[in-house]
């Protein structure tokens, strides 16, 4: 039995009903899903649609009770971060204690493939070698005393190691996590690295493993954002396992949705019938420009739905608000 856990608020229940939905469809075994939230109530619609499924053993919502702990951490002062980021500092408070290992997934993750031979794979080189936690890694310190920006973030935060890690998909072995209390040295962590934490948790989470994690199959945290399309779709959907929308470009924003790569979420978000697609906006006149500029160069004919987005599109004006 598999243990998946998410930390969120309201803001991304619509994200997160996606991905669950992505990964109930995939996946081969049954699951224990975990909700760490902000606003429990806020999620009830969508857990009424998902909780039916088969494949769930058990499917709990737990409400934050310890945002006192959190408000404070400097790197979330003046930030459009949510405190939600750092839930994951806190699963020890909410978890059964005889959960061997969890798989922490953000809620911007879709699955496209069966995980559950390459976790078992993680899950039993987490046990052999004794390792907390495996990741992938997505930045490296250069060589032979050269200065690059992630040198300079990893010096920042102390590192002495030479990985840097994505927080966007965790294998956790739980139980060493609470044997060596970790936990509660990340709660401590991220106050004393206070605003050196740019990234808040994913950088407090590097500071404090430095590099003592094992490394993951890239499929299993492979990212796409702003500058994606480096992978055709074909690609994506053949090999990746977890599809991790990284950056600003989300599926869900204007020109995320116009990325090829979309397709993936939209498929699934379309499984609540509202609509074709997820659309939200950071700013409207940005928004706008993005369609525009879509028309002009065409690639809004590359939508499976274009009609169907401009018109969608065109209400959202109307009905978001920022």
């Amino acid at each position: 039995m598999q243990n998946l856990v998410y930390a969120i608020d309201k803001n991304y229940n619509n994200q997160l009903f996606v991905s669950i939905t992505s990964l109930l469809d995939k996946i081969s075994v049954n699951i224990n899903i975990y909700i760490i939230h902000k606003d429990p109530k806020t999620f009830k619609p969508f857990k009424d649609i998902l909780e039916n499924n088969t494949k769930i053993n058990s499917f709990k919502i737990i409400k934050f009770e310890h945002s006192e702990f959190i408000i404070d951490y400097p790197s979330l002062k003046n930030s459009h971060v949510s405190e939600a980021t750092y839930y994951r500092f806190f699963l020890d408070k909410y978890l059964p204690k005889d959960i061997e290992q969890i798989i922490y997934l953000d809620a911007d993750i879709v699955c496209l493939n069966d995980p559950h031979p390459e976790i078992i794979k993680v899950q039993s080189d987490l046990i052999k070698f004794n390792k907390p936690l495996a990741a992938r890694t997505t930045g490296l310190r250069m060589k032979d005393n050269d200065i690059n920006t992630q040198s300079l973030k990893m010096e920042k935060l102390s590192m002495e190691g030479n990985r840097y890690f994505s927080a966007g998909v965790l294998f956790i072995n739980y139980q060493k996590w609470i044997k060596d209390s970790i936990f509660q040295d990340l709660r401590t962590l991220a106050i004393n690295l206070g605003d050196k934490a740019e990234l808040h948790d994913q950088d407090t989470l590097n500071s404090y493993f430095d590099s003592n994690y094992l490394e993951v199959n890239e499929f299993l945290n492979f990212r796409v954002g702003k500058d994606a399309n480096i992978s055709n779709n074909a690609f994506i959907k053949k090999n990746s396992i977890f599809l991790h929308y990284e950056g600003n470009w989300k599926p869900w924003t204007i020109k995320g949705i116009l990325k090829e790569n979309s397709i993936f979420y939209t498929n699934y978000f379309r499984y609540l019938g509202d609509g074709f697609f997820h659309i939200t906006h950071v700013n409207k006149r940005n928004s706008l420009n993005a369609i525009i500029r879509s028309i002009f160069n065409a690639s809004i004919f590359k939508l499976d739905k274009p009609v169907s987005f401009l018109i969608e599109a065109t209400k959202s004006f109307f009905l978001y608000k920022l």
